[in-house]
C-alpha cells in the first residue's frame, strides 16, 4: 500500500470513528430524554467494617428534601448528576459522591463516607467529630465511632480554625494526628483534656494522668513517655504512678 492510499484509508477510519462515536452520543442523550429512571442503587462505603453513619434511607430523604422527587419515574435527562453529587457531599457525613446512569435506566450512587479521628465534648455541651480533614460531624443515630474524646475548655470550631496558628483547637486537632501515627499512643490515649492550652492524656489502662503541658517538642516528650513506660511502668506496674508529667524539658516527673 502506498504512502497517499494509507494515509487516506486512516482519513476515513477517523471519520468513521468519530461518526460513530456522535451517534452513540446522540443515541444516549436521546435514550435519556425518553427514558425514566427505574431504580436507585445506593453503594455506600463503610467507616468500620458494616458501620455506617448514614444510611439509605437518610440519603432518599435528602435528595426528596432538596429536589422535592422522588428520582425514580423521572425523565433520565431531568436528572443532574452533577447537582446530586453536590447536594449529597454538602451533607456532614458524605466526603465524596459519584452518580452515574448504567445501562439499564437506573441510578447508582457511590457514597464514601467521612472517617472521625476525635470526639469533641467539652464543658459547655457542644459534641461533635472532627474527621481526617479537619471537618467537622454531628453524632449519628447509627453509630458511635470508637475515638479519642476530648473534653474540658475547648476553643469554638471554626470552618477555617486549621489555618490559624496558635488556635487551641487547631494544636489540638495536629495532638489527635500525632497520636494516630504513632502505634503506641494510639493504643494507649484514650481521652484528652483540654485547659487553655494545656494538654493531658488519659491512658486506656491504669490510673495516670499524663500531664503533656503544649504540644511544643512534642516527639521529645513522647521519647521521654516511652522510655519512662518502658523502664518505670514494666518494673512498677500500671496501677502505682497516678500522675506522670512530661512538661519540664529533658524530665518525667512521676508522682504516686
Amino acid at each position: 500500500m502506498n504512502k497517499d492510499l494509507k494515509t487516506s484509508v486512516q482519513k476515513i477510519l477517523w471519520i468513521a470513528l468519530l461518526f460513530a462515536t456522535a451517534f452513540i452520543v446522540v443515541s444516549a442523550v436521546e435514550k435519556q430524554s425518553i427514558n425514566t429512571l427505574t431504580d436507585m442503587i445506593i453503594e455506600i462505603e463503610p467507616v468500620d467494617q458494616d458501620k455506617f453513619f448514614i444510611s439509605e434511607g437518610d440519603v432518599k430523604k435528602l435528595i426528596k428534601n432538596e429536589f422535592g422527587i422522588n428520582p425514580i419515574g423521572e425523565k433520565m435527562l431531568d436528572v443532574d448528576t452533577e447537582e446530586l453529587e453536590t447536594v449529597l457531599q454538602g451533607e456532614a457525613f458524605i466526603k465524596k459522591a459519584d452518580a452515574y446512569f448504567d445501562a439499564n435506566d437506573k441510578i447508582h450512587l457511590k457514597i464514601e463516607q467521612r472517617k472521625p479521628v476525635l470526639r469533641v465534648m467539652d464543658q459547655n455541651g457542644l459534641d461533635y467529630y472532627l474527621d481526617e480533614e479537619g471537618k467537622k460531624m454531628p453524632p449519628s443515630r447509627h453509630y458511635t465511632a470508637r475515638v479519642i474524646v476530648a473534653t474540658g475548655s475547648i476553643q469554638a470550631y471554626t470552618d477555617d480554625f486549621l489555618t490559624k496558628e496558635g488556635n487551641q483547637l487547631k494544636d489540638l486537632y495536629d495532638l489527635t494526628q500525632f497520636i494516630h501515627r504513632d502505634l503506641f499512643l494510639l493504643a494507649l490515649v484514650e481521652q484528652i483534656h483540654v485547659h487553655d492550652k494545656e494538654f493531658v492524656l488519659i491512658p486506656k489502662i491504669g490510673k495516670q494522668k499524663i500531664f503533656l503541658g503544649s504540644i511544643d517538642d512534642l516527639e521529645n516528650k513522647i521519647k521521654r513517655l516511652k522510655v519512662f513506660y518502658h523502664e518505670g511502668i514494666a518494673r512498677e506496674g500500671w496501677n502505682k504512678y497516678q500522675k506522670i508529667d512530661l512538661r519540664f524539658a529533658g524530665q518525667v516527673v512521676a508522682g504516686k
